[in-house]
């Protein structure tokens, strides 16, 4: 009797360590399973848009750019990332930097006025008071109602010399907005004769290169005053 006893403790004893050792062997596969099949944090994809504007926002401009060109990289003609690096090359001083950006946004959409602007204050910043113009004009026809792309060309167009077609965008800018006084006093300064020594850059050569395309697909907008420029040369638009 003691002996089989005995036996059947020791028995019982094999069983439970064979139940646990089973159950731990259960459990620590399934632990396997899932940590193999659960993405670790490094593995997860990164949302480097949202990185970008945190660094921005943080004052960190080197970062940003580098986490924007990534996500172009990764994803080419992303909006977000061109409109971050455009004004962060504003930002910096460098308006030639973001011409590029904000011409693939105007031909990713040709309706996108604020690009539209952007565009045109970049080309003015970088010096290039013709494609200002020109980018300025085609702005007016996006938002017609809006007097402003009119009255930057006009100061531009005034700045430049061009006193005949800065009076035609500021009196149009005005006709918009007729309670801006400094429009008014901008037409003032345009209706005043030229010094002699004033650039004169008025004539239809003149005209015909501000006409012309930045190098960005905007469209073409014909100056008010074409046919007149046209009947001091003694011609007729679109005949010899």
């Amino acid at each position: 009797m003691g002996r089989d006893f005995r036996k059947r403790t020791r028995l019982r004893g094999v069983a439970l360590v064979l139940f646990f050792g089973t159950s731990l062997l259960l459990v620590g596969v399934a632990a396997f399973f899932l940590l193999a099949h659960t993405p670790s944090l490094s593995s997860r994809p990164r949302n480097l848009a949202a990185e970008a504007r945190a660094a921005w926002q943080a004052g960190d401009r080197e970062s940003a750019k580098r986490l924007f060109r990534e996500v172009l990289g990764r994803e080419p003609g992303n909006r977000e990332a061109l409109k971050g690096l455009a004004r962060i090359a504003i930002e910096e001083g460098k308006p030639h930097e973001a011409i590029p950006h904000l011409s693939t946004l105007l031909k990713q959409d040709p309706r996108d006025y604020d690009a539209a602007k952007e565009l045109a204050r970049a080309y003015a910043g970088a010096g290039l008071p013709d494609a200002a113009i020109a980018a300025w004009l085609s702005a007016a026809q996006l938002k017609k109602d809006d007097p402003l792309p009119w009255k930057e060309a006009g100061k531009l167009a005034l700045a430049s010399g061009d006193r005949s077609m800065a009076l035609s965008y500021l009196a149009t800018a005005s006709g918009l907005d007729p309670k801006d006084r400094e429009l008014l006093d901008l037409m003032a300064e345009a209706a005043r004769p030229a010094a002699k020594n004033d650039p004169f850059r008025t004539g239809l050569a003149a005209t015909a290169r501000r006409r012309q395309d930045p190098g960005v697909g905007l469209p073409r907008v014909a100056h008010p005053l074409e046919s007149i420029y046209a009947s001091r040369r003694g011609t007729v638009p679109g005949h010899r």
